[in-house]
């Protein structure tokens, strides 16, 4: 089909037409399911019936056509499972599929779909594919590119790939993502929103991370969903037991920004579920978090979240919020079982912890809640803001003040205690 305009395929078909009326068979032209039909709506038909029975067919008519002449802009694949390993190149185009458990993309190894132009949709489809490494992925964009929208799709992914790689700085917009991995969901740097995501992770002693989202770089926004692990439930029509993570060696994260992210790197969740489990983690140092921020600079906000992580075997070593100390989580109205590190709440609470090397601190208008105050290695004072050109500036908020003391053994667990210094909290006009 190489270099073949859409007029001269439809002057091909007519001719094998002829040609096999008179008793010839067109072995050449075997590919073309009877004649090809123009479409006023630029859509071309790929399947049993359709104008290409192979999807790579189709997309290297559309690439080979000349520049300036008119040609499909939609590929619409119907009801049957396909080869993956396909990149679209063509500017504006759409595949779609009818709907994500009719129409199967099926791959191993590199990416199922490879994008590399702007404007690309994909919908209505289920991907498969084996990945054997962690830069492998279901798709991926392999140029920064702007405007790609995914929509009502359902991906599987074994291995430790990805179900979705953006790498490189491009713009997606998602809705209705329904994703299965054993490696992780989406894995991105640059700009992710997504409105409806389901994304469960599974894993049995594989030796590799299950992550739901891993954010380098830029902005991530997801608008409800759940992230995570199963709890002993069955999966929907697969062959595999449950959607649980089992391996001491197996870390598992819901929403994680690593130190290797660019600086100020931001994620906001609304409305989102985050169950992470491991069913088997033994090892201390071992992550297992609903959102972990480890990037210089992170940004986290909550907004109406519910955020619960357990280790069965060691409760200590989970923490549904994990927040380095070059990194901020906001939340407001969220359900929070557990934190290591200081969140904020402006009208909700944030749980924040201060000590002698905060003196003279001034406290913002979004760090509500409880403030925990460790006297034991001296005295110390925190600062309220009021400023009456500016009166939203620490009004109505509601802090508390305790006082408590860290055992050296951990961060984390803090007892009331009287210090060796005295707390101050005075307002800062």
């Amino acid at each position: 089909m190489k270099n073949l305009s859409r007029r001269r395929l439809l002057r091909n078909v007519a001719m094998g037409a002829a040609i096999s009326s008179h008793g010839f068979v067109d072995v050449a032209r075997a590919k073309v399911v009877g004649p090809p039909t123009p479409s006023p709506t630029n859509i071309l038909l790929v399947g049993n019936g359709g104008d290409f029975r192979d999807l790579r067919d189709a997309v290297t008519f559309l690439q080979s056509a000349p520049t300036g002449q008119a040609s499909p802009t939609v590929i619409q694949l119907l009801p049957g499972v396909y080869d993956a390993d396909i990149e679209l190149a063509t500017l504006g185009l759409t595949l779609r599929g009818s709907g994500s458990r009719a129409t199967i993309l099926e791959g191993s190894g590199a990416a199922a779909l490879r994008l590399n132009n702007h404007n690309i949709t994909v919908e209505s489809l289920g991907i498969r594919v084996h990945t054997t490494n962690g830069s492998e992925a279901a798709i991926t964009s392999i140029s920064s590119t702007l405007g790609v929208y995914l929509s009502d799709l359902r991906i599987e992914v074994t291995g430790p790939g990805a179900a979705v790689q953006n790498m490189n700085w491009s713009s997606y917009e998602a809705h209705d993502l329904r994703v299965i991995t054993e490696g992780v969901g989406i894995d991105t740097r640059g700009f992710f929103r997504v409105y409806g995501l389901n994304l469960s992770l599974f894993g049995y002693n594989s030796g590799w991370p299950h992550i739901g989202v891993r954010h380098k770089g830029g902005r991530f926004w997801c608008f409800g969903g759940w992230v995570g692990t199963g709890y002993q439930s069955d999966y929907d029509g697969l062959a595999r037991v449950d959607y649980e993570v089992f391996g001491a060696d197996d870390p598992v994260v819901g929403f994680w920004i690593p130190d290797d992210a660019n600086d100020n790197t931001r994620l906001q969740l609304y409305n989102v579920e985050s169950f992470c489990r491991n069913e088997d983690t033994i090892v201390p140092a071992l992550p297992v978090n609903c959102v972990r921020l480890e990037g210089s600079g992170a940004w986290a906000r909550l907004f109406s979240c519910m955020m619960q992580a357990e280790t069965p075997s060691n409760w200590n070593l989970t923490e549904s919020i994990w927040n380095s100390t070059d990194s901020k989580v906001e939340s407001y109205g969220s359900r929070i079982t557990s934190i290591n590190g200081d969140t904020f709440g402006g009208a909700a609470l944030g749980v924040q912890t201060f000590s002698v090397s905060n003196d003279g601190f001034v406290m913002d208008k979004w760090e509500g809640g409880l403030h925990r105050c460790d006297a034991s290695d001296g005295p110390f004072t925190i600062k309220l803001v009021y400023k009456l050109n500016a009166p939203q500036r620490g009004i109505g908020e509601e802090k508390h003040f305790v006082k408590v003391q860290a055992p050296k053994t951990t961060s984390r667990e803090f007892i009331p205690k009287e210090g060796k210094g005295g707390i101050r909290v005075e307002s800062c006009h």
